[in-house]
């Protein structure tokens, strides 16, 4: 995803394609680095071409600033599809403590939900559905005169 918010940056259309499983984040971590998942991942490369394609195709990447798309591992080409929005989550846990300042990524698997996420791209993960989720960037906060006069310098 930042890939794709560098590219929008950059005035340039982009799409972010994401994959995951739903269950034991580390097993399917350590079933995907396996080099046995070559053909999953050449799988994943078909679905995705022909993803970003409709998406293009419909004219979808040109309503957003961003879309994401995310995949089940598991996913085909004739895998169910929704348009949905972003959930508003956040995650259990992304990294462990290694030692003095160092710290590993060490995702947990759980999702903190802030509000309910029917429609949304978490909702179609669980349902082990392909989302594609059209985003406008945000822009800046509006800052009352008090608070940029307190700040700024």
């Amino acid at each position: 995803m930042g890939a794709a918010v560098e590219g929008w940056a950059s005035g340039i259309a982009s799409i972010a394609l994401s994959t995951g499983a739903n269950g034991d984040w580390s097993a399917w971590k350590r079933r995907v680095l396996d080099p046995a998942a070559a053909g999953d991942w050449e799988r994943l490369a078909e679905v995705g071409t022909e993803l970003v394609s409709d998406v293009h195709d419909a004219g979808l990447d040109t309503l957003a600033d961003v879309v994401t798309i995310n995949v089940p591992f598991d996913a085909t080409t004739t895998t169910k599809r929704q348009v949905t929005r972003i959930a508003k989550v956040g995650y259990d846990r992304l990294f462990t403590h290694q030692g003095d300042g160092v710290y590993e990524h060490d995702f947990g698997g759980g999702i903190i939900e802030f509000e309910a996420v029917e429609g949304t791209d978490i909702a179609a993960a669980r349902d082990d559905q392909i989302s594609i989720a059209p985003i406008w960037m945000p822009s800046a906060a509006p800052v009352p005169e008090a608070v940029r006069a307190q700040l700024e310098r």
